[in-house]
């Protein structure tokens, strides 16, 4: 499966089953990266997934396995991906 990583942080920190306030999923989103020491390598694979031209950013966020949010356009949703995954990172370094 493509973008395997990225999929379990959304399915597993993001899904909107959990009903989680967007801060508090971000917050354990780069908590769990740094206690993994992985937020490097997560970085890696966001660039990879931003450099992919076949990938379908709505199908990253709302799938049969989970929903994040269900957005109208690929744009929306690749704008959700790079805000709450990558800028978060950024911000954190």
């Amino acid at each position: 499966m493509k973008h395997r990583n990225i999929r379990h942080m959304l399915k597993t920190v993001f899904c909107s089953d959990f009903n989680l306030p967007e801060n508090v999923a971000i917050n354990i989103y780069i908590n769990s990266l740094n206690f993994s020491s992985k937020k490097h390598e997560m970085m890696r694979k966001l660039a990879d997934c931003f450099d992919d031209q076949d990938i379908s950013w709505r199908g990253l966020l709302a799938n049969d396995e989970y929903e994040v949010l269900n957005f109208e356009t690929e744009q929306e949703a690749k704008s959700y991906i790079r805000r709450v995954l990558w800028a978060s990172l950024d911000e954190k370094i």
